[in-house]
């Protein structure tokens, strides 16, 4: 009789688990609580500046001429410097009227162009569109906006009006920021809790000059004859730009890139501020206020030369070995958004689930725009739950919180992603079988009572290979479980994968 030695190899394979006046301040307070604030949309660091272009679209000012109308297009001009390329370009438009009765959908030099965003109060609605693509393709010229359908009656409140913000780059310049404000935000004389003036602070700066400096807006509804404190002030002085901007009207229907003063009712004006910062200063205030005429103030625009750099962090991937608490992680460290060098040796720190695990530097000064990539291992602490983790890395953060880095954002310096480790289950080695022909020159064997020996879990799935290879691979595996044949003479390896 001859004996046949059946040898059963298992291979791991890791599972992944993977009244009047009553009345009067109950509506202002309700009106007021339709605006959207004013805060940041864009930033943009190195050889840039902005300038604005639109035109109204009412005939008359509406305080003025109560039986003018609305058109349904006006044009302005692009006249940009031959060494200033257009890199940025935002479309916005806006008329009196709810949403619901807004004129969404617009062209722009027969280009149609539709709403993105929308702003909105009770009376007056905002809608905005990136329009880049198209300026830059069509450069400098006339821009016609047309096509706008609100059947409004200017008399009394009624304007519409449009006006593209446009940021460009101009090889003259360096270590500028521009940054872009928007939103649909009132400034109501006499209301409830001061809502006649609009504050910005700008900080983690860092002047190194204060040439080019300047503010600029786009606001709505304005009127050349009212003027009650109608003022922007940059770190508390009150700024003008004479002769279209006096110091308590800047809300009067003007254009001050074009030295128009018949842009009616609506304002698209910047100020020079050269004079009211200081090179050195860690922050800029801006304030618009209104005393006497309800404005809606859309967008803001600010140049100022301003070297920082602005660290970020993004994990790019996460390597967790099967059976194993160590993982190793690879990340890359930018400073694209800054105007100044990034220096070596900012600290990195890693959390899983909130507590930190492990710290690192940056090796190398990281140029305006540059990125720098990492790479750590660290071993899990037998402290954390392994399950449901997530791995936080936080650039110029020492693990205790601390920065050695001022920065343009100190917000964007954090990544995370959840963690999968994977462990195979608790399994046995089967053992091996030695078996008699009893003389018919093969024998059949039944490989599923092995299952039991390896393993009696769940969620474990069992396959037999002829092979390493195949069982590495998980392919060709052996079918005839119940009647598997080996010929006389021969022993057999059959490798065992588990999943």
């Amino acid at each position: 009789m001859l004996i046949i030695f059946l040898y059963l190899y298992l291979l791991k394979q890791c599972e992944y688990m993977y009244k009047k006046i009553f009345l009067l301040v109950l509506f202002l307070n309700f009106f007021l609580g339709f605006s959207q604030p004013i805060s940041l949309y864009r930033q943009f660091f190195g050889s840039y500046d902005f300038t604005m272009i639109g035109n109204t679209l009412n005939t008359a000012e509406n305080s003025i001429d109560p039986n003018c109308s609305i058109l349904t297009q006006s044009s302005a001009t692009l006249n940009l410097n031959p060494n200033q390329t257009v890199v940025a370009a935002y479309l916005y438009w806006s008329s009196n009227g709810s949403l619901n009765q807004a004129d969404l959908n617009v062209e722009l030099n027969g280009s149609p162009i539709s709403a993105q965003r929308t702003f909105f109060d009770l009376a007056n609605f905002g809608a905005f569109a990136d329009v880049t693509n198209l300026i830059q393709a069509t450069g400098n010229g006339n821009y016609l906006f047309s096509d706008f359908g609100n059947n409004i009656n200017c008399g009394g409140t009624g304007y519409a009006g449009w006006a593209i913000i446009i940021v460009y780059k101009d090889s003259t310049l360096s270590g500028q920021m521009v940054n872009i404000y928007d939103g649909f935000q009132y400034l109501s004389p006499g209301g409830i809790s001061n809502p006649n003036s609009i504050k910005i602070t700008l900080d983690n700066l860092n002047l190194t000059d204060n040439a080019n400096s300047k503010v600029g807006f786009l606001a709505w509804e304005g009127d050349s004859s009212i003027a009650v404190a109608e003022e922007l002030r940059i770190n508390g002085n009150v700024v003008s730009n004479l002769p279209l901007n006096p110091a308590d009207n800047i809300f009067n229907g003007t254009n001050s890139f074009t030295g128009s003063n018949i842009l009616y009712n609506m304002d698209l004006d910047y100020f020079p501020i050269d004079n009211y910062i200081i090179v050195g200063d860690k922050s800029l205030d801006i304030e618009i206020d209104s005393g006497g005429d309800i404005i809606s103030l859309n967008a803001l625009a600010v140049t100022l030369i301003n070297l920082v750099p602005d660290a970020t962090i993004t994990i790019d991937n996460i390597d967790e070995p099967c059976d194993s608490k160590n993982i190793k992680v690879s990340y890359t460290v930018s400073n694209i958004n800054a105007s100044l060098d990034l220096i070596a040796s900012v600290p990195i720190a890693f959390y899983l689930n909130n507590v930190p695990v492990a710290t690192s530097k940056t090796k190398n000064i990281i140029l305006p725009g540059e990125s720098e990539t990492g790479f750590i291992s660290f071993t899990i602490p037998s402290n954390i739950d392994i399950n449901d983790l997530i791995l936080t890395v936080k650039v110029d953060n020492d693990g205790l919180g601390n920065g050695i880095v001022d920065e343009v954002d100190e917000s964007n310096n954090t990544d995370s992603e959840p963690v999968f480790l994977k462990f195979s289950p608790i399994i046995n080695t089967p053992y091996d079988i030695v078996i008699c022909d009893e003389g018919k020159g093969f024998v059949l064997l039944d490989l599923t009572y092995k299952y039991s020996e390896i393993s009696t879990a769940s969620n474990v799935t069992i396959t037999f290979h002829e092979t390493k290879e195949d069982a590495e691979k998980g392919s060709n595996k052996i079918t005839t479980l119940t009647n598997y044949e080996l010929t006389s003479h021969t022993s057999k390896v059959i490798w065992v994968r588990e999943s």
